[in-house]
């Protein structure tokens, strides 16, 4: 089984090399397709053999090529990130199919959300408009409750949309709440409400540490929410089940 996986791991960095991209190039308007790859200080483009995934980040030891700038520790980490979450995704899903696919792509999506909020405070349209669409189109091909999910979605969405307007969007912006409404699409009930308390537990958590450690400001400064959701989504897909169970057996 292990051996079955590590293609999977190996797709994983050099897609994550690709969602790097993604995530640098999308806030700024970038083309993501036709143009190459170039050093973020310098702007000269990079050679192929400096866009293999971990190995010319090591071999260049973190530096440019050209400028000698330090290259952002972000690249290695989404790459590092990408194939671990592959590799774990297979033994999710151990069969080629469908469902192993659809979820590495929502995988690809989350992350880059992640990362897009995390670094420039926005959740991209561009991601996040697609994901919704495949996930649509997966949902009315595979679920026999697909009505679940749509209700789910709608709930999350007003949900969410009425934190942001008691709010005046400071609690909660409202990428945040079409997010949320992608969740509920995607998980359905009662998957979404484990995405969703995961995402304000550790949310609460790094937020409540980030004030003591006089990094946040109560009631003053934000803290980016999409990365908690993304997280709260990537714990569902590959522990969803078994939290459920949890859940339901304490609703019980």
């Amino acid at each position: 089984m292990i051996l079955e996986a590590i293609p999977f791991f190996i797709a994983g960095l050099l897609i994550g090399s690709f969602l790097n991209v993604l995530i640098c190039r999308i806030p700024n308007n970038e083309s993501f397709l036709l143009s190459k790859s170039y050093c973020d200080n310098c702007k000269k483009n990079l050679h192929w053999y400096d866009l293999i995934p971990i190995i010319s980040f090591l071999l260049l030891k973190g530096n440019c090529r050209f400028c000698n700038a330090k290259i952002s520790k972000q690249i290695i980490l989404v790459e590092l990130l990408t194939a671990f979450l592959f590799f774990t995704t297979f033994f999710k899903f151990p069969i080629i199919s469908i469902d192993l696919f659809f979820y590495l792509f929502i995988i690809c999506s989350l992350i880059v959300i992640f990362f897009t909020d995390l670094k420039h405070g926005i959740i991209p349209n561009k991601i996040l408009y697609p994901a919704s669409i495949v996930t649509l189109i997966y949902i009315l091909y595979s679920s026999p409750d697909f009505i679940n999910h749509i209700a789910s979605s709608l709930v999350s969405f007003l949900f969410f949309f009425l934190i942001h307007l008691f709010t005046k969007g400071k609690g909660m912006g409202f990428g945040d709440v079409k997010f949320a409404g992608f969740l509920g699409l995607l998980f359905g009930f009662p998957a979404v409400v484990v995405c969703l308390y995961t995402a304000f537990l550790t949310g609460g958590l790094v937020g409540l540490i980030l004030i003591v450690w006089g990094k946040k400001r109560f009631k003053k400064d934000t803290i980016a929410f999409g990365p908690f959701l993304s997280f709260g989504a990537l714990v569902t897909i590959l522990l969803g089940d078994l939290l459920v169970l949890r859940l339901l057996s304490f609703l019980r």
